[in-house]
């Protein structure tokens, strides 16, 4: 079933949207937390923040992402940050 799922988040997008100021830059940041709640919602599932391998991320931009969903079985997702309208 890990193996399953995945194949599944294999290469998958998120988008997350933050407010931006000069130059892409965040006011404040996105989370290993931001992203596993947007994971969950998008494809209904309960991923725990801590198994959300991610750098703080303060520049809008496309990010690669590691998701350990059990020791031994990963995958890798891009999470896309756009600014907010």
């Amino acid at each position: 079933a890990a193996q399953k799922l995945a194949q599944e988040l294999k290469g998958k997008e998120i988008k997350l949207s933050a407010k931006t100021g000069e130059n892409g830059k965040l006011f404040g940041a996105i989370t290993n937390k931001d992203i596993a709640e947007v994971i969950n919602n998008k494809f209904n599932l309960s991923i725990d923040k801590k198994k959300v391998v991610v750098n703080t991320i303060k520049v809008a931009g496309t990010y690669d992402v590691e998701v350990k969903l059990y020791p031994e079985v990963s995958t890798k997702m891009k999470v896309i940050i756009v600014p907010k309208q």
